[in-house]
């Protein structure tokens, strides 16, 4: 037996998927689609998480294990999986309203917070969002549909179910598509994330529509860096959601994204005088907010001098030979 790459699974899965959504389903495409799902298990679990994520969407088809399986039919060919996944891709963005509208027409409201400030909203569904230090987004909800625009900053989202109406995020060109469910989704200018708390959690992306969507499970992060990889880890939820408690957690953390953290809650700003310290690390637990403290810990764990102004707070190496 002949097995699939992974990204090949996935592709003809989308194809299946958008064959079954189209509505012209004959009973031969079942069962060329059963013998597709007995060829490999691979294709199975990417069917499986092409279905999940149909599942969360209202009007989504799901492949019916109890149908019965009639006349053969191949399963689709490369070029019609490419087409497939751009059908899948585009009734998933038709489906769910092209939520650019909202944010384009009259209408949507607006939540923001300043550096260092905190709050916490419930929205007319009843879900809750909590926004962090310098964080923004606009909502706009309809009879079907449920839509925030994250345009910077970090929020968790406390989605009150409602099947009827997915409740759906953009932060730049990712949606991310909830039912009922927790999670957490950071846009800062060095990465996207999302942190899927409980419940579950669908992300498409507005740019690459032949990307297969990714399906989290409680307990996972997926991040999108700055320079366009991908990569999906299980951090500790204490730390993802520390901010909440005025804490700031950090495990083994390069120390230049640990001063970019510190500084989203500080008007007082760390700055690195020069690239040799770039690859020191740090972990604990700071409060934010407080800079000061987190500059002077720094400087005492790894040997560093700390010059100040008003405006600003610099770390760097002592001079050779000598030591404050």
């Amino acid at each position: 037996m002949e097995r699939r790459e992974p990204a090949s699974a996935e592709a003809e899965a989308a194809a299946w998927i958008a064959r079954i959504q189209s509505g012209s389903v004959s009973e031969s495409s079942r069962d060329g689609l059963r013998r597709w799902l007995d060829d490999d298990l691979a294709n199975r679990q990417a069917f499986e998480r092409s279905t999940e994520i149909w599942d969360m969407i209202p009007g989504a088809v799901q492949y019916d294990e109890s149908s019965k399986p009639l006349d053969t039919e191949p399963a689709p060919s490369l070029s019609r999986t490419r087409r497939g996944i751009v059908a899948l891709a585009g009734f998933a963005f038709a489906a769910l309203l092209g939520a650019l509208y909202f944010f384009l027409s009259p209408g949507a409201s607006e939540l923001r917070t300043s550096v260092g400030s905190q709050q916490v909203a419930s929205l007319e569904d009843g879900s809750r969002v909590s926004l962090n230090t310098a964080s923004e987004i606009a909502v706009r909800f309809s009879s079907d549909l449920r839509a925030v625009k994250l345009d910077h900053g970090e929020v968790l989202f406390d989605v009150e179910h409602d099947a009827a109406r997915p409740f759906v995020v953009d932060a730049g060109r990712q949606r991310i598509v909830a039912l009922g469910t927790s999670f957490v989704v950071r846009k800062l200018p060095y990465e996207t994330s999302v942190t899927l708390l409980e419940g579950r959690v669908a992300i498409l992306s507005l740019e690459k529509t032949d990307r297969p969507p990714v399906v989290l499970t409680p307990g996972q992060r997926w991040i999108l860096a700055d320079v366009g990889s991908t990569n999906v880890d299980r951090p500790s939820m204490n730390a993802v959601t520390a901010w909440r408690e005025g804490k700031i957690v950090f495990d083994d953390t390069p120390l230049p994204k640990a001063i970019a953290d510190v500084n989203r809650y500080a008007v007082r700003k760390i700055e690195l005088e020069d690239s040799r310290t770039s690859s020191l690390t740090v972990s604990g637990v700071f409060e934010i907010g407080k800079p000061e403290a987190f500059a002077t810990a720094v400087a005492s764990l790894h040997h560093l001098k700390v010059a100040q102004d008003s405006e600003t707070l610099v770390l760097s190496q002592f001079e050779m030979g000598t030591h404050e």
